[in-house]
């Protein structure tokens, strides 16, 4: 647990009047539960005068031109967001889909409040190397008991991107694994894989669909084909792209039609997939419709 005293007026300020000093940890801890909004409420324009300010200092030292407004985080609740300028909003995008139960969610507050684990937080473990003890009772708790049937063994990830990335890589070592029959690398796989070069760096590649988006990494973008403004200036591999069902709806009135649909974009997968299949490059296919 921290143990440095808190400059209380500054908490005072946001959360309330304060009796006593209190810890850090605590006192941020155990006064920003907010209550969910009823409603929205617009009081400003949106980005209104102090986003607009803040912005500004912002700009003079990284690039702002996404930014939409200021978020007044200890305020936010639930499914309602509140910029600094006090406009509450019901919130669609929470965070690019990173939050979805919702701003200060008293479970999560919770669990950051819990001193077993502070030192977790405070000591970012390199965990593939040197886990803290609870580490697998924590994942056969969670992300085990959610795991699809036949899936045992489960990784934890920074982000989606990283998501991909690893997974990228985990079909690209599994296929050569079986392509070298149990047999360890050789050196010269070894040592050309250090020049970028064949065999070590092999020609394989990840077949994806257009308008997929997979994340804004090197590797995931390779497999992203949704915004120009993505991927220009970027170089990428020259990985195979299909296209993906564009089926009508109500699909009862549209049978034949998505029928059709589905019959030409499977084919289209086919050809590409035996392209690939003769010049040994296809390791992976992936399927991700654009967000």
């Amino acid at each position: 647990m921290l143990t440095e005293p808190c400059n209380t007026s500054a908490v005072v300020s946001f959360y309330g009047a304060v009796s006593q000093p209190l810890r850090c940890v605590w006192s941020f801890y155990s006064t920003s539960a907010a209550v969910e909004p009823s409603s929205p409420s617009v009081k400003t324009a949106v980005p209104g005068p102090k986003s607009n300010a803040l912005k500004r200092d912002l700009d003079s030292i990284q690039n702002t031109e996404l930014v939409r407004f200021f978020v007044d985080y200890a305020r936010s609740a639930g499914n309602y967001i509140m910029d600094v300028d006090g406009n509450v909003m019901l919130d669609l995008m929470t965070q690019i889909a990173s939050i979805p139960v919702g701003y200060n969610h008293p479970r999560i507050l919770k669990a950051l409040m819990d001193p077993a684990n502070l030192s977790t937080f405070a000591n970012r473990p390199a965990l593939g190397m040197h886990p803290p003890a609870q580490f697998g009772s924590d994942l056969s708790n969670t992300l085990v008991t959610v795991a699809p049937p036949g899936i045992d063994q489960v990784m934890t990830m920074a982000c989606g991107a990283c998501s991909v990335e690893n997974a990228l890589k985990a079909a690209f070592m599994a296929y050569r694994r079986r392509e070298r029959g149990g047999n360890p690398p050789s050196q010269e796989e070894i040592q050309t894989s250090l020049k970028n070069s064949p065999p070590g760096c092999p020609k394989l590649s990840a077949l994806s669909f257009n308008n997929a988006f997979h994340g804004r990494t090197m590797g995931a973008l390779a497999l992203t084909h949704t915004k120009w403004v993505h991927k220009l200036d970027f170089p990428s591999p020259n990985w195979p792209i299909a296209s993906f069902p564009y089926l009508k709806y109500p699909l009862e009135d549209y049978v034949n039609e998505n029928k059709a649909e589905e019959a030409k974009c499977l084919a289209e997968v086919t050809h590409l997939h035996l392209l690939c299949l003769t010049a040994k490059t296809l390791a992976l296919r992936l399927v991700n419709i654009s967000r």
